[in-house]
């Protein structure tokens, strides 16, 4: 008979192949009873692999590890180039505050949240009504915004637009947190700021270009952000 495996031809009562060493199936074998002896047929499950595939084992070996090196490098270039991927984000939205002048971007988004807990009650303390004074603020910001959009167009042309570059990142350390804390406790926010915990700290040196249809110019920003809660901020918005 032919083996169910590798086809090389073997006795007809042959249990396992000479050749590849499978099991065969539906095997004749003898069994004696009292009476004499009968053919009985067994099934034995065949438990013969098929022969290995040196080459393709290796190769997918090679594969592996090269995408584990090109994903270790990867990380590696994304941690020395942003301590947190968050960071891109917030960055994001302080270019989107520049190209719109959207001020609840800057102090809903970008400023920590104990800020706006801050100005609320300075505004309530002066005898005004926090919503109307808020408002005013957002439209006082929008009309220096299109004051300084006109002064760039009339400088650079129309279709002004933001492009950044991060040059430097210098990542602070504890004494740097504590630092941020005491500036922010001279301005009189100590109860704001206490039980609020700053995870990391970094100062951003940008390189900004501003493009209009004629002209652009280049200037640069430093940035200084603190991560609380998992979410960057911008730490004085006034001192940049």
């Amino acid at each position: 008979m032919i083996c169910k495996n590798c086809g090389s031809s073997i006795s007809d009562t042959a249990e396992v192949c000479g050749n590849c060493g499978a099991v065969q199936n539906n095997v004749e074998k003898t069994t004696a009873y009292e009476g004499g002896e009968v053919a009985a047929t067994i099934v034995y499950p065949s438990l013969a692999k098929p022969p290995k595939q040196k080459k393709s084992y290796k190769k997918i070996v090679r594969i592996i590890v090269s995408l584990v090196v090109v994903l270790g490098i990867i990380a590696s270039s994304l941690a020395l180039i942003f301590p947190n991927i968050t960071l891109i984000t917030s960055v994001g939205k302080f270019k989107e505050f520049a190209e719109t002048g959207d001020g609840t971007i800057l102090y809903e988004e970008l400023m920590p949240p104990f800020f706006m807990e801050f100005l609320e009650d300075l505004i309530k303390e002066s005898d005004q009504d926090f919503d109307d004074e808020y408002e005013a603020m957002l439209d006082s910001m929008e009309e220096s915004w299109e004051e300084t959009r006109d002064e760039l167009e009339e400088e650079l042309g129309t279709g002004i637009e933001y492009s950044y570059r991060v040059t430097d990142i210098d990542i602070g350390d504890e004494e740097d947190i504590n630092d941020c804390i005491e500036r922010y406790e001279d301005m009189d926010m100590k109860k704001y700021i206490r039980g609020v915990e700053i995870t990391d700290y970094v100062i951003l040196n940008l390189d900004v270009t501003i493009t209009g249809s004629e002209h652009e110019k280049n200037s640069n920003l430093v940035m200084p952000m603190m991560k609380i809660d998992g979410k960057w901020y911008i730490e004085d918005f006034a001192g940049m």
